[in-house]
């Protein structure tokens, strides 16, 4: 029985080392792909569409001073609409995107 629980404990220790290493690891995916949509970066075929998918992924939100600044308002509004309606396709639903989708009274 002593020999479970010290076993359980150490797990436990592990286990909470690995969260702590996770959490890091995302903290800079989330560093590095804000800093490829500040560059405007083109990644993949989608461009910034696909870098705002990854950060939402992340379970983040897109930070829109992060956007590029060549960017302006009318700009970033039609790249969220298109991918507003690119998940509401390839999802069925667009509740969570919509909210995401900046006003251009915003800016």
């Amino acid at each position: 029985m002593q020999a479970n629980m010290i076993k359980i404990r150490s797990l436990e220790t592990k286990t909470q080392a690995l969260k702590v290493e996770l959490a890091k690891l995302q903290k800079q995916q989330l560093s590095y792909y804000h800093a490829l949509l500040s560059e405007g970066a083109d990644c993949r075929q989608e461009g910034l569409i696909w870098v705002i998918k990854v950060i939402w992924h992340l379970g983040a939100d897109v930070q829109l001073d992060k956007l590029p600044r060549f960017l302006d308002a009318p700009a970033v509004e039609f790249l969220f609409r298109v991918l507003s309606l690119l998940l509401h396709n390839s999802r069925g639903s667009t509740q969570k995107w919509e909210s995401a989708v900046p006003s251009s009274k915003a800016h």
